[in-house]
């Protein structure tokens, strides 16, 4: 029978044959890795190449856009378009300093002269032949020509046209603007590419309209010399293909090998072509993973080289030596002697006997060992597992024991703690001597519960819970602390005290605004009342007028206020929240940088809100311009509206207070500066804010919660230092049709009857019912409801309608109208408050009240309430 050639072999042979047979797969699997790494590059590459061609393409497009709206505007401007020189060149020459991108802005009459101009002229210009200005006469139409090569500043642009009409529609003149394409920077700078990466952009001759390059000491003498108008092969020494678009590989004018992309467009029309060429070095391109290869290979053999001697060495040390020794000793360890151990392997010849022999070695071990390795762990585990921090100290305070939990919970690694006493981590017990203190008011046997504060390794301090008992051990006592962390318990105590500390000031703010509603009903009234009488050329005019402007501030800042309490709302009306978000922004576009870029997504709906679109829209603005203030060197301001279905779960992971059901949900997101932790969560609070005096009142974000509030939803705020904040506003959705915002409102509605006006605010009577007879009505005015009741049982015949007061101390507006309801089924009623009804404005419409007047009110307001009746 022949031998088994492993037995022929030396156990050193053996060895270093396996642990070159274990390189192998290595080297296979380093070969294939380097390879791999090299296509992924090349396929990442080309799909970010063909990504920035596209982003080209877009911005291209959005060039022109921008350029006809701006032209647009610009045709509309009366100096322009009645060519008043003085003012027009004044006026081209101020707007050209914001729109620096248009190397020229120019005005031309009908016969082809320049008149106007945002760079001053020496002397009028005649462009007749100009090809923009031949074909604007031809179409009347906004035009785009044929790029441009300036002979003189060798700088290239993109001319275009707009048409300026008179009165009448006839053309009178022309709008021409040239787009610098050396602001082509704004969309190649900072692109993820190689840093000697070349961007050029050429005409349908393959002269170059635009360069670009990184690092501009790499390619063709610093270059000091302008390309513009310059072939691209003689600047490159390439022919470009005549396809549409493509990919190809070729050795520049310097001899550097370069991967280009390329990709033919057309702007404004067929004819006006330019081609985008982009590209890159290969050796800069595959450097990374060149270099790594080579590295690697290096490092292979270099590892493989020290594995093998190593091994042989290690190995005559470490096995095939001991061998004969270990042999001796498997009797010894056989018989229960543990004082010296090997690990068990398989291996062939001599160690096949050393393998037995240390099985009844493990055998003989796992007999001796079984019930005490089994009571050890248990043990641990109860220890280490437990859910709160754990300490065992000596009598001195001085820690001798701690589980994991108290590590992760402090900060300290465990040998940390075991060199620490109580006094070091607790705050409460700051020397031995109190420790010691503390221990005499517990015995053995009767643990107790406290509260104390453990530090942090970083400083931090952090409230725990402490159940501490104390031990008698053989090593003398011991005292046991479970620490619970109640962190969040604290938070959410505190949270709950803040909440009732925002109803409090929201009561508070409530009451003030309603009082101070009242007060400017009067107000309001008797400017009214004056601006009647007071003939239009009257030298007090003016100042009767600015008195009902800051009035009108007054009233806005009390609406504020009520909206911050939640009884802001008394408008019932069903509305689209798209409209409110379409006109948001239009007021965004003329109020902010153009540096902030707008995206608004409307969602695909067919719910609506119902509430006071007034009152939503103030919400979105005021939310949009503290975004705004959150960039001022730009960004980027994302309105987007959907319907979501929330469950009660999903409520409760947002962290939200509303009831399950759908919501329309509207999100508003900057890449603002963002707010801290701190920030965050008091933006909330009336009256706080982070902006300079005299810049923001505070009540932005409260009111818009308390707007929420009154509406049945809710507001969640997420925000990160630098990265922008989110405001995200539930709104509950309904399925009733959108109401016709645009009726008819008449100025002014006279009439004639008699009408009850219930208040008890003296100055509300007097004036509301000097606007009342100013409509033509006789007016009965009641400070008392009971007065009112009595009145209206002997004269309801010729009340024709009655006007009460919401809020009164003896008998609200409500329980008024139920009691007049009693003496005449079919009274017609207009209640007037400054609070939000809330819920009971339906109740109340089905009931019978035919309209509502929010105080403070002036004639029109009143008027247009009592036309409805």
């Amino acid at each position: 029978m022949a031998r088994n050639p492993l037995r022929r072999m030396t156990l050193k042979n053996l060895f270093s044959l396996l642990i070159l047979i274990i390189f192998v797969p290595i080297f296979i699997i380093l070969f294939s890795t380097g390879y791999g790494e090299y296509r992924t590059l090349r396929e990442q590459t080309d799909n970010r190449i063909w990504e920035i061609i596209e982003e080209f393409k877009a911005e291209q497009e959005s060039i022109i856009n921008q350029t006809q709206q701006f032209l647009k505007l610009l045709s509309r401007v009366p100096p322009l378009v009645e060519m008043d020189r003085d003012e027009g060149n004044r006026f081209l020459q101020e707007i050209h300093q914001f729109y620096p991108q248009y190397s020229t802005i120019v005005l031309v009459n009908h016969e082809g002269l320049i008149d106007i101009c945002a760079i001053p002229l020496k002397k009028t210009i005649n462009v007749q032949d100009r090809s923009w200005f031949q074909r604007i006469r031809a179409s009347e139409e906004f035009v785009i020509d044929e790029f441009l090569i300036s002979r003189s500043a060798l700088k290239a642009s993109l001319p275009f046209a707009y048409p300026v009409f008179d009165e009448s529609g006839q053309m009178v003149a022309a709008l021409g603007a040239a787009y610098d394409l050396e602001y082509y920077d704004g969309i190649f700078s900072k692109r993820n590419l190689p840093p000697d990466s070349v961007f050029y952009v050429t005409d349908r001759e393959n002269r170059i309209l635009y360069f670009s390059i990184q690092d501009m000491s790499s390619l063709y003498d610093d270059q000091k010399v302008k390309l513009s108008g310059k072939g691209f092969s003689e600047v490159t020494g390439i022919v470009l293909p005549e396809e549409k678009k493509g990919f190809f590989e070729e050795k520049d004018r310097n001899g550097t090998d370069r991967l280009y992309w390329y990709e033919r467009l057309s702007v404004g029309d067929e004819n006006n072509e330019i081609c985008l060429v982009i590209g890159i070095s290969s050796s800069e391109l595959f450097k990374d993973i060149r270099h790594k290869n080579r590295r690697n290979l290096l490092l292979f053999l270099l590892v493989a080289l020290i594995s093998l001697l190593s091994a042989r060495i290690f190995g005559h040390v470490f096995i095939f030596h001991p061998i004969k020794s270990l042999l001796e000793k498997t009797v010894r360890v056989k018989e229960g002697d543990l004082s010296r151990s090997s690990q068990d392997s398989v291996l062939p010849g001599e160690l096949q006997s050393l393998s037995e022999a240390f099985d009844l070695m493990t055998e003989n071990l796992s007999r001796r060992e079984k019930e005490r390795d089994m009571a050890e762990a248990r043990l641990s585990i109860l220890f280490e597992k437990a859910s709160d921090a754990i300490y065992v100290s000596d009598a001195d305070g001085q820690l001798v024991q701690v589980n994991q939990k108290a590590s992760d919970d402090t900060g300290y690694s465990r040998s940390e703690l075991l060199n620490m006493a109580i006094s070091d981590m607790d705050g409460d017990y700051t020397s031995p001597e109190a420790f010691h203190e503390f221990l005499k008011t517990f015995t053995p046997g009767n643990p107790i519960r406290i509260e104390s504060v453990h530090l942090r390794k970083d400083g931090s301090q952090f409230p725990v819970e402490l159940t501490i008992s104390q031990l008698e051990t053989r090593e003398g006592i011991r005292i046991m602390g479970i620490a619970r962390d109640i962190t969040e318990r604290k938070r959410l105590l505190e949270e709950i005290s803040h909440s009732e500390k925002l109803r409090s000031i929201g009561q508070l703010a409530g009451g003030i605004a309603h009082d101070f509603n009242n007060q400017l009903g009067g107000i309001f009234g008797y400017v009214d009342l004056m601006l009647m009488d007071m003939p239009v050329d009257s030298p007090q005019r003016e100042m009767v007028e600015q008195i009902a402007k800051i009035a009108q501030q007054a009233k806005n800042l009390t609406s504020q206020l009520l909206s911050f309490s939640r009884k802001g709302k008394i408008v019932d009306k069903v509305f689209d929240i798209n409209g409110i978000i379409n006109d948001v922004s239009l007021i965004l576009k003329s109020s902010i940088d153009k540096k902030i870029r707008q995206e608004i997504i409307f969602g695909d709906f067919p719910e609506n809100i119902a509430g006071d679109p007034s009152q939503i829209h103030n919400v979105i603005l005021n939310i949009a311009l503290n975004a705004r203030d959150a960039m001022p060197d730009g960004g980027e301001l994302k309105i987007r509206s959907c319907c979501e279905s929330l469950t009660i779960h999903e409520i409760e992971d947002e962290g939200l207070k509303c009831l399950p059901g759908k919501y329309i949900v509207v999100t508003l997101s900057d890449t603002g500066c963002g707010m801290t932790e701190d920030v965050l969560k008091r933006s909330l609070e009336p009256f706080y804010t982070t902006k300079p005096q005299g810049k923001g009142t505070g009540m932005g974000l409260s009111a818009a919660f308390g707007a929420m509030k009154a509406h049945g939803g809710d507001l969640r705020i997420e925000s990160e230092v630098d990265r922008g904040t989110t405001v995200l506003l539930y709104f509950p959705a309904v399925k009733d049709k959108a109401q016709d915002d645009l009726e008819e409102r008449a100025q002014d509605f006279s009439g004639s009857g008699t009408v009850m006006l219930v208040d008890d605010n003296n100055a509300i009577c007097k004036t509301a019912g000097a606007l009342i007879e100013s409509l033509g009505y006789d007016v009965r005015t009641f400070l008392n409801p009971l007065e009112a009741i009595e009145y209206y049982k002997n004269h309801h015949s010729s009340i024709d309608f009655v006007i009460l007061d919401m809020i009164m101390p003896e008998m609200n507006g409500a329980e008024l109208f139920l009691e007049l309801r009693k003496i005449e089924k079919h009274v017609k009623v207009l209640l007037s408050t400054g609070f939000s009804l809330e819920g009971e404005t339906r109740i109340l419409r089905e009931k019978g009240v035919k309209g509502f007047l929010q105080k403070p009110f002036t004639r029109k307001e009143l008027s247009e309430e009592i036309k409805k009746l």
